[in-house]
């Protein structure tokens, strides 16, 4: 979280912003992260999210959660619930197959087509990640990993691809997350991944616009 951002943001920092999300969603914060995004770089890359107003709703309720003395002990139960399947019907599963399923089942075409995509793309997902490769977190890690090789077309492709379904996560998350953080840490997403998808089909159209000139 060294960097300060500023819009339109630069693709080192839009990939640090995809990695700092999935973070989010792969694990719970702990003290050091938690103190971490309360003061120095981390507080600077939050204040500058801010700029943006498409971000600053989400920001405001993350940042408040970020401030409660139990904020640790609130942010892991609401995580265990989500996510790992604790909550049980109150669940909301961090996985593409989940939501692209027919059945809703874990497992399926979404995850074999990542599969596909990693080996495809020469990436790997870290031995010590237990998720399987359609998991929220693994897939916006590698968004920041094509943004890191510079290729628009191959981010607009996985884009479209793999994260049409961040909507219906983030609604889910909205009606049950009584923490409010990950609610407001979705909503953040999706308000990126929108002006993601601008900002590559902009970029799209001026590429084809060349090539046809």
């Amino acid at each position: 979280m060294a960097e300060t951002l500023s819009f339109p943001m630069t693709d080192e920092q839009r990939a640090q912003l995809y990695h700092w999300l999935g973070g989010l969603f792969l694990q719970p914060l702990n003290k050091e992260r938690i103190a971490a995004h309360l003061s120095g770089p981390g507080a600077a890359f939050l204040a500058d999210l801010e700029h943006s107003p498409a971000f600053r709703p989400a920001l405001t309720v993350m940042t408040q959660a970020l401030r409660v003395e139990t904020c640790e002990r609130n942010l892991s139960q609401a995580f265990s619930l989500l996510f790992l399947g604790v909550g049980g019907p109150a669940t909301v599963p961090p996985y593409e197959s989940a939501f692209t399923d027919d059945n809703g089942r874990l497992f399926q075409r979404a995850t074999r087509r990542m599969e596909d995509e990693l080996r495809r793309l020469d990436l790997s997902v870290d031995a010590s990640c237990a998720e399987p490769p359609d998991h929220l977190a693994v897939e916006l890690m590698t968004m920041a990993q094509l943004i890191a090789r510079d290729d628009r077309a191959e981010q607009a492709r996985f884009l479209d691809r793999h994260l049409s379904w961040i909507s219906d996560f983030t609604e889910l998350c909205g009606r049950r997350d009584r923490s409010g953080f990950y609610a407001a840490a979705a909503q953040l997403l999706t308000a990126f991944i929108e002006t993601e998808r601008l900002v590559l089909n902009k970029a799209g159209s001026a590429i084809l616009e060349r090539e046809i000139a």
